[in-house]
């Protein structure tokens, strides 16, 4: 199946700028998949241009055996925002995921806005709730998007997820998802941003696991300063003191244990039991150190 022909192509020989699978989660007979499609363009503001990177997104159900499509999402046209990751329960009763990118740091209008968690009916496709997270604007985000930051316990009891400032919710699924209203646990900051010298300065909040009992597993990133220390996307030459490390936070929000990396942390893979835990570490392309890497 060509994602290309939902996605569109792009002239460009940049490899970033064509369409691609970017998500898999198979569940018994069926695999799920999330692709995006990134390109450029130029907003006005003031007197100058400035760059940004709209987005394309869509999600699929397909039959392992055959490749039948089952069904997309959404049903007609596309997303605006990238579907980086798809977490399914063991059972295939519920999807969930989450936007990331294509706001502009939120100066363009989303029909479907990066900053928002997405529950869906695994089975048809049909949204179930969406929660939307509203952008630490005191520190000068216009959005938050969650991209890799979310997860669904393999119960289907609980979702996780992590916005890219650092904060960290907890769902309680159970009962809610049929009556459309996402049932929030807990909202905690995590890896919130910091004043160094007047300037705000945030670790990136990443990858996210929850259990079947609702303990989380937590990845925090780099370090970057603020929007509203005008240097969007920039490191800083300190680093916040949560900068790539793995937290373990009980239901209740509470954190358990901390360790520190020490350099950039890859996709960890957990045991089906919860018991083991596996993290690979990847060079740091802000610093292009790889002293960590392998």
């Amino acid at each position: 199946y060509a994602t290309a022909k939902d996605l569109g192509t792009s002239k460009t020989t940049y490899y970033g700028h064509q369409p691609k699978v970017c998500s898999i989660a198979i569940v018994g007979k069926r695999v799920y998949v999330g692709a995006t499609m990134t390109t450029e363009d130029y907003l006005a503001d003031g007197n100058r241009k400035v760059k940004y990177w709209p987005k394309k997104g869509i999600l699929y159900a397909f039959e392992v055996k055959t490749g039948k499509l089952l069904w997309r999402f959404p049903a007609t046209g596309l997303l605006d925002t990238a579907p980086l990751r798809v977490s399914v329960d063991a059972n295939g009763q519920y999807l969930v995921f989450g936007g990331w990118g294509g706001s502009a740091n939120g100066r363009v209008r989303q029909r479907y806005p990066e900053n928002t968690l997405y529950l869906l009916n695994a089975a048809n496709g049909q949204l179930l709730w969406s929660y939307f997270v509203p952008p630490a604007g005191k520190y000068g985000f216009g959005s938050a998007s969650i991209g890799s930051g979310c997860n669904i316990s393999p119960n289907g009891k609980y979702v996780a997820c992590c916005s890219m400032d650092g904060r960290l919710f907890l769902f309680d699924i159970r009962g809610c998802a049929e009556k459309k209203i996402p049932r929030l646990i807990y909202e905690k900051a995590v890896s919130m941003p910091l004043s160094v010298s007047g300037i705000p300065i945030y670790a990136y909040g990443g990858k996210v696991f929850v259990d079947d009992e609702g303990g989380v597993l937590l990845t925090i990133g780099r370090t970057y300063i603020a929007p509203a220390g005008k240097g969007l996307a920039k490191a800083p030459d300190v680093k916040h003191p949560r900068e790539n490390s793995l937290i373990k936070l009980d239901r209740d929000g509470t954190i358990s244990w901390i360790w520190p990396a020490r350099g950039p942390i890859e996709t960890p893979c957990l045991s089906r039991d919860g018991r083991y835990l596996v993290v690979s570490m990847c060079h740091n392309y802000i610093t292009r150190s790889k002293d960590m890497a392998g």
